[in-house]
């Protein structure tokens, strides 16, 4: 061979080489795990986050919905909606009823210790609180088409009343 031809073959062996190890090395580096980067303990002057009593829910207004109401206590002790209309059962479709009773859900401005009381009996079932700003509870009636039932309730935020709210069970899907 002449001396030309030995050093482009040279070259290409070389080059061949190289090639070679840098698949390989890229092989083995994308299979094995990631290292994490250490990291530096970092002490914060940030202030911390406020106490879970204190934290803001911002519930204002209620949803205003049928078939899944939610209710909201605000700062002045009132319930909004103040006269709540739901359904007594969940619709599947807008003309057919299910077998689902609605649940109704109270929430506060804030996490605090709210409570509903019903004063009309037969109203609602598995009413719960837990004394952070939210309570709920299972409509207990099922009414014929035409019926509606008025029950009347109480909270208690913080301690004080709340004067008396109305909730109005209708038929679902009139």
């Amino acid at each position: 061979m002449p001396v030309s031809s030995a050093r482009r073959f040279g070259l290409l062996l070389v080059a061949a080489v190289v090639l070679v190890l840098a698949f390989a090395y890229l092989r083995v580096a994308q299979s094995s795990p990631v290292k994490p980067k250490r990291t530096m303990k970092v002490t914060s002057t940030a202030v911390p986050k406020a106490p879970p009593y204190a934290q803001d829910v911002f519930c204002t207004d209620g949803n205003h919905s049928w078939s899944h109401p939610m209710i909201c206590v605000v700062e002045g002790l009132v319930a909004k909606p103040k006269e709540a209309y739901i359904y007594d059962v969940e619709p599947d479709s807008p003309e057919k009823r299910s077998s689902r009773h609605v649940k109704i859900h109270w929430f506060s401005q804030r996490t605090v210790d709210l409570d509903v009381t019903f004063k009309t009996a037969g109203c609602v079932e598995n009413l719960t609180c837990d004394r952070r700003g939210h309570c709920e509870a299972t409509v207990s009636v099922t009414l014929k088409k035409g019926e509606q039932k008025r029950c009347t309730y109480k909270t208690k935020l913080f301690g004080q009343k709340d004067p008396e709210e109305d909730i109005v069970i209708n038929p679902c899907c009139m």
